[in-house]
């Protein structure tokens, strides 16, 4: 084994090397938004404001020192842009601006953090040089008006700039972005594609088609109300870098966003389309024209564009620019660290119960041995009869093994004859001791001490191994339902929206609804009424249709109202997808007994994991002891399986307590069938039951089992056996009051095979009551044990 210095040393390379490749990526990444952030530089020092400003990469290089003053090295870039759209006063009116305010920062005339100070001295740092040169060539209310429309936009682009310039530098990884970052950046976005080149292959604009790929994304995203927004900005910049400005363009794109953001759930075919038609009706209702204001060509290359976009890359946009997608990415990590700390929680509990479960079986100590009573015995009659008498030291000291073999044969006859007398002793104690009628006394009291003593013992024992199978079954309960959390399921809120609305039209009030996807990709829906009509079902078939008319999909409620008959109380309705079958079920039962009390019960229904469950169990005897009996056996099976218990474990441990009961022999036969309702596959367990059969068109098979009934031995028997069932199949199940109804036949299976091929209802009640008749026919209705028949019929959905 490592010791604690060997455990550090092999332990900090992996840290260090995971910090290392985590490190490099965020390199990487902060390196690409830098090179992102430089080219936005260069291309907004070149877009334009009615033609001749170009305030806009001054701005953005005046955000970037308020970040961080190492960032004033970017300022060349913004030379660059301008000298690329030309050379001339335009250099010295943004350079000289850029020199006086690298001057003040450098010299710590001012702080970049005092943001008023320093945004003041942006717009001075700018005014005043160009309002001196405007004095020197004589002042106009126009130009004095736009050089301080320009010198107040610079220090305001500036501080709106910082936002997104604040993301772009970031060496973080962003999940979240504010309505002020988002702004930011998109202002910057279309700015740089107003910057653009203004290449026209084949006559279609490369910047208009960049404007129109920034409109048409996020009206796809966003929907009529991103969409309209962006439509207006990208309008407005465009317009207002152009040299002939056309405002009816704003009003265009802004429509024709708003169109295509409405389209956008016929996805981005049928949004680019939408957005086509709006420009045309839109030039057509202005200027009555067939002169598109966008021209078709660049609409057609930047839908083609989109297109091309992978989902991937629009979702992370949406991530970022979608509020309400980033909070529901939080709550999904947020719901899935929940569940990991649930699950790792319930793996500690199941772990604690095996160990509690390990502790029983030791404390239990294993099987009584039966040699350890056998000394005890002799012990304590000898201590009671020879310890003070005279002759101890001769038979117990002299002639010990022969006194014993005395003693152990008298013991032997005891527990042949479970009493002795003292004809019982051998005749060699006889003849020596002279205690023998002590002896005999104290041995048949010993031994009805023994007896009891070694009975209670075998029953802690047997408790103690119940316990531990209880706490290994809880253990493994605990182990699934840790699964079962662990279990993926996805929220599905729009949903969940539409079946507010559609219970709201159909009169149904509710308190909540919550709609998930399981991993199979079912829908499962938790539905809580308001308020009930206390009717039973009938609300609930009402809800179910809606339910299933809403979401597209056939679904059934699988939990009943808990308290029918009572007005206004809450029921919590679980809907699931519908199975593959269903299952109808019919029972008929008489009682041996005129009160009617019988002793055989059942049960049948839904339970967990799309399964169906019939229950019988046959008590031993009649009457109400026997009902006791039964009724136990079906209401533990059915609870320990809701509880998510295991088969085995469910019947062992159901067995375990029919024997700890009571002294008396208390046991019941339990014959049970679980359905599949998705693949149909029957499983059937029968514990001192007798056959079932199962119908098929003409034919009938039989399902039979030899163990014996619950509560008879403590390590008793499980046999399962399964059977593919088929649609209109029909599972008959009786106790053996039924099959044993005909008293002059030998082969009861062969005789009710003829029964049940005769019947040709479909109706499982109705084959139920014909069985039951033709029993009762048999019998003379002289009734010999309690008769119970159980039909299920399996139909398709």
């Amino acid at each position: 084994m490592f010791n604690k210095g060997q455990a550090l040393a092999f332990k900090n390379p992996i840290k260090k090397s995971t910090k290392k490749i985590s490190s490099d990526r965020m390199t990487v990444s902060h390196n690409v938004k830098l090179a992102i952030l430089l080219v936005f530089i260069f291309f907004l020092a070149r877009a334009s404001l009615f033609g001749g400003l170009y305030p806009f990469g001054l701005a953005l290089w005046c955000a970037l020192l308020m970040i961080d003053s190492r960032y004033m090295v970017t300022g060349f870039l913004v030379i660059l842009g301008l000298i690329s759209t030309g050379i001339d006063m335009r250099i010295l009116k943004y350079g000289i601006p850029m020199m006086l305010m690298g001057l003040l920062i450098g010299k710590n005339f001012i702080d970049v953090k005092k943001k008023k100070l320093y945004l003041t001295c942006v717009f001075l740092s700018f005014f005043l040089p160009s309002f001196i040169k405007l004095l020197t060539q004589g002042i106009y209310y126009y130009d004095f008006s736009l050089l301080l429309l320009e010198g107040l936009s610079i220090p305001m682009l500036a501080y709106l700039f910082q936002k997104g310039c604040s993301v772009l530098v970031s060496k973080w990884k962003r999940k979240m972005l504010t309505t002020e970052e988002q702004i930011s950046i998109g202002i910057i976005v279309i700015l740089f594609v107003c910057g653009f080149f203004d290449f026209r292959p084949l006559g279609v604009s490369v910047k208009n088609v960049l404007g129109l790929v920034l409109v048409l994304l996020f009206s796809y995203i966003g929907g009529p109300g991103t969409g309209t927004v962006m439509g207006i900005l990208v309008g407005l910049t465009m317009t207002l870098s152009s040299i002939n400005p056309y405002p009816i363009a704003i009003i265009n794109y802004g429509i024709c966003a708003m169109t295509a953001g409405l389209f956008r759930g016929l996805g981005k075919m049928g949004s680019g389309i939408s957005f086509l038609l709006a420009n045309a009706v839109v030039t057509y209702y202005i200027n009555r024209s067939t002169s598109v204001m966008i021209p078709v060509g660049e609409i057609i290359v930047a839908l083609a564009i989109l297109l091309l976009i992978p989902k991937g890359v629009i979702d992370r946009i949406s991530k970022y620019t979608d509020i309400s997608m980033y909070k529901k990415y939080m709550e999904n990590m947020y719901s899935k660290e929940i569940k990991e700390l649930t699950t790792d929680q319930l793996k500690e509990f199941s772990r604690v119960f095996v160990e509690l479960a390990r502790t029983f079986k030791k404390i239990g100590g294993g099987k009584i041995e039966k040699n350890q009573d056998v000394t005890g015995f002799l012990n304590h009659v000898v201590e009671k009869t020879c310890s003070q008498c005279v002759l101890f030291s001769t038979c117990w000291q002299r002639d010990f093994y022969n006194t014993y073999n005395v003693f152990f044969d008298s013991l032997e006859r005891l527990e042949d004859s479970g009493n002795i007398d003292k004809a019982s002793i051998p005749v060699d104690l006889i003849k020596k001791c002279i205690k023998v009628d002590d002896i005999v006394r104290q041995m048949n009291a010993t031994y009805e001490l023994y007896t009891l003593n070694h009975k209670w013992k075998t029953r802690l024992s047997e408790s103690k191994e119940l316990v531990a199978q209880q706490l290994e079954g809880i253990a493994r309960s605990i182990d699934e339902l840790a699964a079962e959390v662990s279990m993926d399921i996805t929220f599905k809120d729009e949903i969940s929206e539409v079946l507010h609305f559609a219970m709201d039209r159909a009169g149904v009030a509710v308190d909540s609804i919550t709609v998930g996807e399981n991993k199979d990709g079912k829908l499962e829906i938790t539905l809580t009424p308001i308020q009930c009509k206390g009717t039973f079902r009938s609300c609930i078939s009402h809800i179910e249709h809606t339910v299933s008319k809403a979401v597209g999909r056939k679904m059934v409620c699988k939990s009943d109202c808990k308290q029918p008959g009572k007005i206004r109380h809450r029921c919590i309705l679980q809907f699931y997808e519908a199975d593959s079958f269903e299952v109808v079920t019919g029972v008929c039962r008489r009682s041996k007994l005129k009160d009617g009390v019988s002793g055989d019960s059942y049960s049948f229904g839904y339970i967990r994991n799309g399964k169906y469950m019939l229950i019988l169990s046959d008590g031993m005897g009649t009457g109400l002891k026997a009902r006791e009996q039964s009724e136990a056996t079906v209401n533990l099976i059915e609870q320990f399986m809701e509880a998510g218990f295991g088969k085995d474990i469910t019947i062992k441990t159901i067995n375990s307590a029919l024997l700890l009961r009571n002294n008396d022999e208390s046991f019941a036969t339990a014959d049970i069938c679980f359905i599949d309702l998705v693949d149909g596959l029957g499983e059937f367990i029968k514990i001192g039951a007798p056959p079932s059969f199962i119908k098929r068109g003409d034919g009938v098979q039989t399902i039979k089992a030899s163990t014996l009934p619950i509560g008879i031995l403590m390590d008793i028997k499980v046999e399962n056996s399964y059977t593919k069932l088929k649609a209109d199949d029909f599972i008959i199940m009786m106790t053996d009051g039924v099959l044993e109804a005909n008293k002059n036949c030998t082969d009861t299976e062969a005789w009710m095979k003829e029964v049940l091929m005769d019947i040709k209802t479909k109706n499982p009640q109705q084959m139920s009551e014909l069985i039951m008749e033709t029993a009762l026919k048999y019998c003379g209705g002289n009734l010999e044990d309690d008769m119970t028949v159980m039909v299920a019929r399996l139909l398709k959905c």
